[in-house]
């Protein structure tokens, strides 16, 4: 092996070995924390709609701390919390792929461009702008103490449209106030 390759295979493995630590920091950091409780009462969901352009690829590490300060609201309010990741891209297999750079979410919805059923149910239904990325908060009510189970359409507390607002948004500590002079 030449002095160049060795160089250079001692390169790659540094930097592999610098994002194998930087993906294992982000995880402790940011560990999957799935709320498995139907209950009876409103619950608050978090959703991180995306289309899975490269550019919102600059968001990975601002929708785990956006969660976090969705996730203070929901204990502060004492409603059970879920995330939801959406990906518009029409192959299912790479908006899974793109999702898995944000976190773990509790519930994924793919494909099918702006048909997609999550897109509608949380985009369209509340009213919210037609643009992507965008991160939207939303109060549900759930009717879990008799069955059938009823959940009623959501209540959009938050939209937040651009990767720049996002970011913006997260930069600024996410406030709960911004939750709280949201439109509905």
């Amino acid at each position: 092996m030449t002095t160049t390759n060795r160089a250079l295979a001692i390169t790659l493995s540094l930097i592999a070995l610098v994002g194998g630590i930087q993906i294992v920091l982000f995880f402790l950091r940011y560990p999957f924390k799935p709320d498995t409780k139907l209950v009876d009462g409103e619950h608050i969901v978090f959703i991180f709609a995306t289309n899975g352009n490269e550019d919102d690829e600059n968001l990975h590490t601002v929708i785990p701390e956006a969660i976090d300060s969705a996730r203070v609201f929901s204990k502060r309010s004492k409603s059970p919390f879920s995330t939801v990741g959406v990906n518009i891209e029409w192959d299912p297999q790479l908006g899974y792929e793109f999702l898995q750079r944000f976190g773990r979410f509790d519930e994924i919805s793919l494909g099918r461009r702006w048909l997609n059923s999550s897109v509608n149910a949380y985009i369209t239904a509340t009213l919210s702008d037609q643009s992507l990325p965008q991160v939207i908060v939303v109060r549900q009510r759930v009717a879990a103490d008799n069955p059938p189970l009823r959940v009623l359409p959501p209540t959009r507390l938050l939209s937040i449209v651009g990767r720049d607002r996002i970011q913006r948004w997260v930069k600024d500590g996410a406030k709960i106030s911004e939750f709280r002079r949201a439109q509905r």
